[in-house]
């Protein structure tokens, strides 16, 4: 019996995240069963015509902690979305609650607000991709994802030294770079 992976993915336009996500699906799909949570938009229509199992909703509540998207000044206006998301984002988590999922990935280090919730409804590892620079400086949020994290969080999968090197929890953390396919890639001699 195939393990099974929820996946919460929260961009709604296909882009490098949802790329790199995608190919990293299609090359595991034979080994593991996966349930993609994801905003109704590109990414959707995109999983939905590749036949994954997909649940779309308006919007997935997040906390944005990267360098250049945290929450201050005129920015926590935000904030107010996020909310809003959150009854969605729990409705879809309590609906799929029958699901014995083995492990939860979440595609972005903003999602990391919602590790306690998946960790009470599922009771699973999470793992958590961090493919943003995150921010370091003492902030409310910065503090706040950091406990969380270290509380529910089992591993980061950080896309380069780069990120590597803002990561939260460094001893759970490991580099794996963007895959693009499975196939092998050649070089040509000039």
């Amino acid at each position: 019996m195939k393990k099974k992976i929820l996946i919460i993915h929260h961009h709604k336009k296909f882009g490098g995240a949802s790329k790199s996500l995608s190919e990293y699906l299609k090359n595991l799909k034979t080994k593991f069963e996966f349930d993609i949570i994801c905003p109704f938009g590109s990414t959707y229509n995109f999983f939905k015509k590749e036949k994954f199992s997909i649940k779309g909703l308006p919007g997935i509540s997040c906390i944005n902690i990267t360098e250049v998207g945290l929450y201050k000044n005129f920015r926590l206006i935000l904030l107010l979305r996020e909310f809003y998301y959150l009854i969605f984002t729990l409705f879809t988590f309590y609906k799929l609650k029958k699901n014995n999922y083995d492990l939860v990935h979440l595609n972005d280090s903003s999602l990391i607000i919602l590790a306690p919730m998946i960790k009470k409804i599922y009771k699973v590892n999470i793992i958590c991709h961090i493919r943003t620079r995150l921010e370091k400086k003492k902030h409310l949020f910065t503090n706040l994802i950091k406990y969380i994290s270290k509380k529910y969080i089992s591993c980061f999968i950080c896309i380069d030294q780069s990120t590597y090197s803002t990561s939260l929890i460094k001893k759970r953390s490991q580099i794996v770079y963007n895959i693009f396919s499975g196939k092998k890639i050649t070089k040509k001699k000039i």
